[in-house]
């Protein structure tokens, strides 16, 4: 009955001293490669034997390991900035090509609607608006909203719009 307990206690501590001897393998290896540095008076470190651990009747005795102290390393003080660093950007040069000024993309460019447009007052071109196609209604809507913005043309516009395209 008590035969998987034991099984278990046993392979939890074969697991467990597997785990720690790949500990101290690594532990090792990264000693040996710190070990390499050699303090600042040029005397490499020695070895220290590491003290076997007691043998228990369920583990088998421990394999020696051979650790090394941590060579005290001396830092140099971090070197003031140079003098020839400057804290504020300079600007070398600034290029573009020659129509940037103007901005980026397409430009679009509507005509008046009519010859003479431009020198009639809202009054007359909202007169002229009852008779126009829905072509010359859009025309004069996209003119007026580029140009001058009469908010009474636009307004005649939209409802001139509205009743040729039956929308209300």
């Amino acid at each position: 009955m008590t035969l998987p307990l034991r099984v278990g206690v046993r392979a939890t501590q074969l697991w467990l001293r597997a785990a720690e001897e790949t500990v101290a393998v690594v532990a090792g290896a990264s000693r040996r490669v710190i070990g390499k540095v050699v303090p600042s008076d040029g005397a490499p470190s020695e070895p220290i034997a590491r003290a076997p651990e007691p043998a228990s009747e369920t583990m088998p005795p421990p394999s020696p390991a051979v650790t090394y102290e941590q060579p005290a390393v001396e830092w140099d003080e971090p070197a003031a900035e140079p003098v020839h660093v400057s804290e504020q950007p300079e600007l070398v040069e600034e290029v573009a090509e020659p129509g940037a000024e103007d901005g980026a993309g397409a430009e679009v460019h509507v005509e008046q609607p009519w010859d003479g447009y431009d020198r009639m007052k809202a009054a007359d071109v909202i007169d002229r608006l009852a008779g126009a196609s829905t072509a010359e209604l859009a025309a004069v809507q996209l003119y007026e909203t580029g140009t001058k913005g009469r908010t009474t043309v636009l307004e005649t516009v939209e409802r001139e719009l509205r009743i040729s395209t039956g929308s209300g």
